[in-house]
């Protein structure tokens, strides 16, 4: 992820504005990109992994949005309590629940478990998110 930011800022154009997106187990890297990477967004989708990185989010000023789905089982209730808890204090961190979404809503090819609300909000939010960036 630093090789690719740091290739980005080589092609003209580019404002140095980028965001991490994270499905699954990538999804803790939404949180890592900007507290770490330099990164200016990160929006995680249907993240595992997540409370172990839920301390990460100390300090970070920049826009971040968890995305999991109610039915999703690697997001158990401890978990999705813990962001609540921390995006209440934090302006800049956004956490929704998507009822009757699962574990892998993005995944179209995943019949039952692709959820389309679920990816048009997390598209959506991206998008938002990528806009916001742009008028940097």
């Amino acid at each position: 992820m630093t090789d690719t930011l740091a290739y980005l800022r080589t092609i003209g154009g580019f404002n140095g504005q980028a965001m991490a997106m994270g499905f699954c187990y990538g999804g803790p890297y939404a949180i890592l990109g900007p507290k770490r990477l330099g990164y200016a967004a990160g929006i995680s989708c249907h993240g595992t992994q997540m409370l172990d990185f839920a301390e990460e989010l100390e300090g970070v000023d920049r826009p971040v949005c968890v995305i999991w789905g109610d039915r999703d089982h690697l997001a158990p209730v401890e978990v999705v309590e813990a962001y609540r808890g921390l995006s209440s204090t934090m302006s800049n961190l956004e956490v929704r629940i998507v009822a009757g979404a699962f574990h892998g809503f993005m995944m179209r090819s995943r019949q039952g478990v692709f959820h389309a609300g679920a990816y048009e909000l997390a598209i959506g939010r991206a998008l938002a998110i990528l806009r916001t960036l742009t008028e940097v």
